[in-house]
């Protein structure tokens, strides 16, 4: 085992685009979207703008 103590992963100089091209009509469910949403959320909450 190693005494080194854990580094702490950051990834708040980071930068995402996300691009949708779902070929859903309106108004029925994207799931690329859907995919999308869960994508962003997780990370914003680790600071990828």
């Amino acid at each position: 085992m190693s005494d080194a103590e854990p580094v702490e992963t950051r990834y708040d100089d980071l930068n995402a685009l996300f691009i949708n091209c779902t070929l859903k009509r309106s108004p029925d469910p994207s799931h690329t979207q859907g995919l999308v949403d869960v994508s962003r959320r997780i990370l914003e909450k680790q600071g990828v703008g």
